[in-house]
Parts: structure tokens; C-alpha cells; sequence
């Protein structure tokens, strides 16, 4: 079953997130048999971050949360 993932950034964490850029790629790499599109958002007209998007395949709801909590 198809799953999206779409979540929020919180901006006081720009700095984690720099910080962890390359594990967190790392780790959708080591799940591309799962994680079939992943990207950024941002607002209209801008290149502000402000959350992703994951396109998840997936057997369960519990398996999408594990694999998110997982990254």
C-alpha cells in the first residue's frame, strides 16, 4: 500500500538538521525499497524550507511510523 508522509520543519532546529543532512540521505538511501519519493517543500515563491514529502510503500501504518521514526 501507498503511504505519503508530509511533515513540518520546526525552524529553531535548522541547525540539527544541517547537522544531520548526510546521515538522514544516508538512511533514505538504505531505504529506497521502501521510500519510492522523498523531497523538500517550501513556500510559494521562495527557498524557504518548510517541511518534506515521503511517497512510502509500505505493508502497514506501523511500518510507515517505524521507518520515519527511524531516520
Amino acid at each position: 500500500m501507498l503511504y505519503i508522509i508530509q511533515f513540518t520543519n520546526r525552524h529553531d532546529r535548522d541547525q540539527i538538521r544541517v547537522e544531520h543532512r548526510d546521515a538522514h540521505h544516508e538512511y533514505l538511501h538504505t531505504k529506497e525499497d521502501m521510500v519510492l519519493a522523498a523531497g523538500t517543500l517550501s513556500e510559494a515563491g521562495s527557498d524557504k524550507v518548510t517541511g518534506g514529502l515521503w511517497i512510502v510503500e509500505a505493508e502497514s501504518e506501523e511500518e510507515v511510523h517505524t521507518l520515519f521514526a527511524g531516520d
